[in-house]
């Protein structure tokens, strides 16, 4: 969705050579966010927000056909700060493709999601337990079926994950797997349904910690340019200390304006604390 803002092609210094192309993209958004008692016990407080991502993606082909790349994404801030958000680099071919950096972790099968832009947190209750971010990854397609292991080689946390998820058609399926050193093993199980203009996503998992369990539900209804969403999650224990277990809903919706601008808001209940957002997000 995303129209890339300026493309550079390098050419090869000799024939043979193929050529690689460096492209920059990016988003933004503005708007307000609510939270009931921010700051703990702090009386309720609405912010502004407003954020800019600059990505920065270049790609390029060997003679033997071997396709090679890297991306980064940088975040500005309201405030002027700059952070690196992600960065990865990858090489692939008929063997799969091998990414290095930050990158995705096998055994998430990509979360729950949430809502709004920088997100009311609701799906934080099921994900709040994923092992530490990995740096290098393995993915590979046999059609229909997805397969991929990752791990944080090199850090004391010591941690892999695998996936596989498989295409039915309208339904998918995938089953994950993540260890870690602290022995906080867990299994995920995911299933995504698109029925016309109806996206279902369930998502269930199992923490190694005394054998407890997260799950959320997730439906997202499209209807031309505006997508309606809502979604539980529950638990059955404290993730990490820092998320408490009561149950998490939310509800979001997106409207269209086009040429790549969004307005979009979102309202729901984390862990008894509510919380908002609305506002604009844009793609150029």
């Amino acid at each position: 969705m995303k129209k890339i803002l300026l493309t550079t092609t390098v050419l090869a210094f000799s024939a043979g050579f193929a050529a690689a192309e460096v492209s920059i993209s990016g988003s933004a958004f503005m708007g307000l966010n609510y939270q009931e008692n921010r700051g703990g016990g702090a009386a309720d407080e609405v912010q502004t927000d407003a954020d800019v991502n600059i990505n920065f993606s270049m790609s390029g082909e060997t003679d033997g056909g071997l396709t090679f790349g890297a991306g980064t994404n940088h975040i500005v801030n309201d405030n002027g700060a700059l952070a690196n958000d992600d960065t990865s680099v990858y090489i692939s071919g008929a063997f799969g493709k091998i990414s290095m950096g930050a990158v995705g972790e096998a055994g998430e099968l990509g979360g729950i999601g949430d809502f709004g832009n920088a997100g009311i947190d609701f799906d934080d209750t099921v994900e709040d337990l994923y092992a530490d971010n990995h740096n290098v990854n393995y993915s590979a397609s046999f059609g229909d079926l997805s397969f991929s292991a990752s791990a944080d080689v090199g850090n004391a946390t010591d941690s892999f994950g695998i996936g596989a998820t498989y295409n039915f058609g309208m339904v998918s399926a995938g089953i994950g797997y993540t260890s870690t050193a602290a022995d906080m093993d867990e299994l995920t199980l995911k299933v995504v349904g698109t029925f016309d203009a109806i996206k279902v996503t369930a998502i269930y998992a199992d923490f190694e910690l005394n054998d407890n369990q997260a799950y959320a539900v997730a439906v997202d209804y499209t209807m031309g340019d505006m997508t309606l969403s809502a979604g539980f999650a529950d638990a059955d224990f404290t993730p990490g200390g820092a998320v408490l277990a009561d149950g998490s809903f939310g509800v979001g919706v997106k409207y269209n304006l086009g040429g790549g601008a969004t307005v979009q808001g979102a309202l729901g209940s984390v862990n008894d604390v509510m919380r908002a957002e609305i506002g604009v997000a844009m793609s150029f």
